[in-house]
């Protein structure tokens, strides 16, 4: 699933090689991806604060 979604990132372990990225996407009830967040490195994180504001401003 992980390369279907795109979501390995090269060069974001924490040796430099290619790991999992932290990816959150906002999904519409259709089903229609609206937002995609992919860090640039494996340890960072969306804050609560940041996913609510994206969920209010790509999902009216």
């Amino acid at each position: 699933m992980a390369k279907t979604f795109e979501v390995l990132g090269p060069n974001h372990g924490p040796d430099g090689n290619l790991t999992l990225s932290p990816t959150t996407m906002l999904i519409d009830k259709a089903g229609i991806v609206r937002w995609i967040y992919r860090a640039d490195r494996f340890i960072e994180r969306l804050s609560p604060d940041q996913l609510l504001e994206a969920a209010k401003t790509h999902l009216k």
